[in-house]
């Protein structure tokens, strides 16, 4: 699943990928992809970073249910 727009600019910003890289999260891990050569690598040291620019864990929020 790759990260919204937000995200993915506010790491251009910050220097952590590339202009031509995108961000998306397979498992438990967040991964850089080139789009235009295909490579990717493991963002390992970003992944607090990333999991507070995108709002919470697994890019979701909480929220409570009424039943």
């Amino acid at each position: 699943m790759y990260l919204n727009d937000n995200v993915q600019v506010a790491l251009r910003q910050l220097g952590k990928i590339s202009e031509k890289e995108v961000v998306k999260k397979q498992g438990d891990i967040y991964v850089a992809v080139n789009v235009l050569t295909n490579e990717s690598r493991i963002l390992e040291n970003d992944t607090h970073l990333i999991e507070s620019l995108s709002g919470g864990h697994d890019n979701t929020r909480k929220r409570i249910l009424k039943g």
